[in-house]
C-alpha cells in the first residue's frame, strides 16, 4: 500500500478493529497491547487466549470475525485529504499524551498532525458557565 498518511494501511485496520470491539476501551486495549505485544498478535490470538486476557465473549466474537464492514466509515474518513489516524506506535503520536496513565490508543486528526507536538491551549468548559467564565473563554479563544 501507499505510504501516504491519508491511505489506510492494514495496520490501521487492525488498530480500528480492536478499538471498535465491544467492551474494549482504552484501558483494555492498552492491557491487550501489553499482554500480546502488537495489534497483529491480538488479532491472531485464539478465543481462549483472548478470554484469558480478560476479554468478554462479545469482544472475543467480534475480534474473531474481523468485521471490516464495521470499520469502513473510519477507513473512508482516513481517505480524505488532511485526515490522519495516529496510533500509539506512530512517531507523530504526541509524546506527552502517550505519557498519561491511559492514553487513547488511536487519534483521529484533521489537519497537520505535527502540530500536536506544539504547545497547545485547551478550553474545557462547564455546561453552566458564569458570565465571567464565558468572557474568559472567549478571550482565550
Amino acid at each position: 500500500m501507499d505510504d501516504q498518511p491519508t491511505t489506510p494501511s492494514s495496520d490501521h485496520e487492525a488498530w480500528l478493529l480492536i478499538s471498535q470491539a465491544p467492551g474494549i476501551g482504552s484501558r483494555t486495549f492498552l492491557k491487550l497491547l501489553s499482554h500480546f505485544g502488537t495489534v497483529d498478535a491480538i488479532l491472531s490470538a485464539s478465543a481462549t487466549q483472548l478470554r484469558e486476557a480478560g476479554i468478554a465473549q462479545r469482544g472475543v466474537d467480534y475480534l474473531s470475525t474481523g468485521d471490516r464492514k464495521s470499520i469502513q466509515p473510519s477507513l473512508d474518513w482516513i481517505n480524505h485529504p488532511d485526515h490522519h489516524l495516529l496510533t500509539l506506535a506512530d512517531p507523530l503520536y504526541p509524546v506527552l499524551l502517550a505519557e498519561i496513565h491511559d492514553p487513547p490508543p488511536i487519534l483521529f486528526v484533521h489537519g497537520n498532525p505535527e502540530l500536536l507536538s506544539q504547545p497547545q491551549l485547551a478550553i474545557v468548559g462547564s455546561r453552566n458557565p458564569t458570565p465571567s467564565g464565558i468572557s474568559n473563554a472567549r478571550e482565550f479563544a
